[in-house]
C-alpha cells in the first residue's frame, strides 16, 4: 500500500488528533476521529471494491446452475478462441471485488476461461456443507466444460483468495470434480475456514465450532494433486504449515515479499507469481488419456505416473 493510498487516510486523521497543539478539544477530537473513521473505510472500500473502470468490458456471462441447495448464479470470463484450460475462481468472504476482477481479467486473457464463484453469495443464498459445496464447482465445471467443448486433455484448477482458497480446497478434498485436478491455485488461505459465513469471519477472526474446517485436516485428502499456494510476507494469516501433511501431493510455495493479504490489489508481481504458478502445476501434473466428454456426462481418466516430489 502506497504511503498516501485512500486506505492510509484515516491512520493519517487520527495521527493528527494526537498531535494537536493546545488543550483538549472534545467536540473537534471527535469530529476529527470520526473523519479519520469515515476515511479509513473509504480507504477499505477503495482497496476491494471492483472500479468503474476494471469492469468496463468485462466479458462476463452468467451461468445458472441447478443445484440440490437451490438455484445459484455464477459467472463465466470467455476468453477469445479456444481455452488453454479452465480455472474456478472463488471470491474472499466479502464477495466479489477489485481483487477477484483484476485476476480472472488477467487469466481471461492470458487464454484461460473462468467461472466466478462468489462466496458470499453464496452463503448468503443457503446453508450448506462439504457435499453440497463440492456439487456447487462440480456443476460451475461442468458448464465451463460445456460452453468450450472441453475433452478429457483439458486442464483445469480450482482457487481462491482467502475464505476462497479455504473452500477451494474443501471443495477439491471431496473429489467431485468433473476432471481431474491440474492443481490448486490458493491465494492467502487461513489454517481454518467455514461452510458458511458469519460475522465474526467478516471481522476477520479465525472460524471455529460447528460447520468449520481445518485444512491440515483436509490435506490427506487431496491425493496427487499440485497446490501452488502464494504467500504474503505481511499477512498474518496466511497458513502454510498444512502443506506438510499433503502427503502424494506435490506443492510449492510463491512468496510475496512486503506483500499483505490483499498482494496489491492482485498486482503484477502476484499476476506473475500466477503465471509461474500454473506452469508448474502442469509440469507437475500426470499425463491424461484423450477422450471426448458426452454431453452431461463426466470422465476420470487413470493417472498414469506419480507425481514429483514436494517444491522447495
Amino acid at each position: 500500500m502506497s504511503r498516501n493510498s485512500p486506505s492510509s487516510l484515516g491512520d493519517t486523521a487520527c495521527q493528527r488528533v494526537a498531535s494537536m497543539e493546545g488543550g483538549f478539544v472534545p467536540g473537534k477530537a471527535f469530529f476529527l476521529a470520526l473523519l479519520g473513521c469515515a476515511l479509513g473505510f473509504g480507504g477499505w472500500i477503495y482497496e476491494f471494491a471492483p472500479r468503474a473502470s476494471e469492469a468496463a468490458g468485462t466479458q462476463a456471462a452468467p451461468l445458472q446452475l441447478e443445484l440440490s441447495t437451490g438455484p445459484f448464479e455464477a459467472r463465466c470470463y470467455d476468453c477469445q478462441g479456444t481455452p488453454r484450460g479452465i480455472v474456478v475462481l472463488a471470491s474472499g468472504e466479502g464477495g466479489w471485488s477489485c481483487w477477484e476482477e483484476r485476476t480472472a481479467h488477467h487469466l481471461m486473457e492470458a487464454g484461460y476461461i473462468v467461472g466466478a464463484w462468489d462466496c458470499r453469495k453464496f452463503a448468503d443464498s443457503r446453508r450448506y456443507d462439504q457435499a453440497a459445496l463440492a456439487e456447487g464447482w462440480q456443476a460451475l465445471s461442468q458448464a465451463l466444460i460445456q460452453r468450450c467443448h472441453a475433452d478429457a486433455t483439458m486442464p483445469l484448477w480450482y482457487g481462491g483468495w482467502s475464505a476462497g482458497a479455504q473452500q477451494a480446497v474443501a471443495a477439491a478434498a471431496a473429489h467431485a470434480s468433473p476432471l481431474p485436478l491440474t492443481g490448486l491455485l490458493l491465494a492467502a488461505p487461513g489454517a481454518r475456514g467455514r461452510y458458511g459465513i458469519t460475522d465474526s469471519d467478516l471481522l476477520g477472526r479465525q472460524p471455529s465450532g460447528g460447520g468449520t474446517f481445518a485444512l491440515v485436516d483436509l490435506a490427506p485428502d487431496l491425493v496427487d494433486v499440485p497446490v501452488a499456494q502464494f504467500m504474503a510476507e505481511q499477512d498474518p494469516q496466511d497458513d502454510v504449515a498444512w502443506l506438510e501433511k499433503l502427503g502424494t501431493s506435490p506443492y510449492q510455495l510463491y512468496p510475496l515479499p512486503g506483500m499483505s493479504h490483499d498482494m496489491e490489489r492482485a498486482g503484477s508481481h502476484f499476476q506473475a507469481a500466477l503465471d509461474a504458478a500454473m506452469t508448474w502445476t502442469r509440469s507437475a501434473a500426470p499425463p491424461r488419456k484423450t477422450l471426448m466428454l458426452p454431453r452431461g456426462h463426466t470422465a476420470r481418466p487413470a493417472s498414469t505416473g506419480k507425481r514429483p516430489g514436494p517444491g522447495t
